[in-house]
């Protein structure tokens, strides 16, 4: 009788709804906790009443290259759509058999990291982190039956094709441009109540890395911005930030940053051996986001 070889290693998936959402190229599982619930009695004695248990959350990267469900429900998160979906996360062994079977009720995104973009690292594909909490899991062993992942592009998208536009100076001397950190807020409840989860969204900020000429023309537009000592409306700015295919023509998918203003702005310490002034980087809050794939 013939057999199959396993191959080590883990193939890591999600399923959203019960369809296939995309591969994974890391999983983290949710943490247990449990708090000890003490009680006072009478006279002053303390008692030991059991434990409350606490259920962590569940944490993944993956690559945005290929349209998925996965790509949209992170999508639909960042453009403000806090809905929750039931989904699994998925372990295979290298012969697509189920090794593992993370299900969970109502995962909700509770934080999404968008890529860190270096003109300077020609290497480092981009990769979007995001974390969720759950109702309820369902932990078990895999049957073994086979399931077959998605289908992954062959060249990923690269953390160092970018566009950065809409700057009020010349943008070409940025070296890297540190995305906002998406975090979800939630509103206070009535404890005697279930916890409400119709929270809102905490855009972050954005940090961009300038030297070469964009270096001090960016200096001086900060200089005009703080010279009356305040930040008025009109000194708030659209940035667009377009992640590109190699040949740097392509818009593969664009973060839209909208009534930006500025926080700091940070010099590099200057040095006399140095060659060369070193760059700055200027912080914004941001108070819109749109984050959009191109289709196909």
């Amino acid at each position: 009788m013939a057999s199959t070889a396993r191959i080590a290693g883990n193939v890591l998936i999600l399923e959203l709804d019960g369809q296939a959402a995309g591969s994974l190229r890391s999983l983290q599982p949710p943490s247990y906790r449990l708090d000890r619930v003490n009680r006072l009695q009478p006279g002053g004695t303390v008692m030991r009443a059991g434990s409350v248990v606490t259920l962590g959350e569940m944490a993944a990267d993956f690559s945005p290259d290929q349209p998925s469900l996965l790509r949209d429900w992170v999508q639909r998160f960042a453009n403000g759509d806090l809905a929750p979906q039931s989904g699994a996360a998925q372990v295979l062994d290298f012969n697509n058999a189920l090794r593992r079977s993370l299900a969970f009720d109502a995962g909700e995104i509770t934080q999404l990291r968008l890529p860190r973009l270096s003109a300077v690292d020609g290497r480092s594909p981009v990769l979007l982190g995001l974390s969720w909490r759950m109702q309820a899991l369902r932990d078990s062993a895999g049957d073994s039956r086979r399931i077959t992942p998605g289908k992954v592009r062959a060249k990923a998208m690269m953390a160092s094709n970018f566009r950065v536009t809409g700057l009020p100076f010349d943008a070409s001397g940025i070296t890297q441009v540190d995305l906002p950190l998406l975090r979800r807020t939630d509103a206070a409840s009535d404890p005697r109540r279930a916890p409400l989860r119709a929270g809102q969204l905490d855009l972050g900020e954005l940090a961009l890395t300038l030297g070469g000429r964009s270096r001090d023309k960016a200096l001086a537009w900060v200089q005009q911005v703080v010279a009356d000592g305040r930040l008025d409306e009109a000194e708030r700015i659209d940035i667009g930030v377009e992640l590109l295919d190699a040949s740097m023509k392509t818009v593969l998918a664009t973060v839209q940053l909208r009534a930006c203003s500025l926080l700091a702005c940070d010099e590099r310490l200057i040095e006399p051996a140095a060659d060369s002034i070193p760059g700055l980087v200027l912080r914004l809050a941001v108070d819109r986001l749109a984050l959009d794939f191109a289709k196909g």
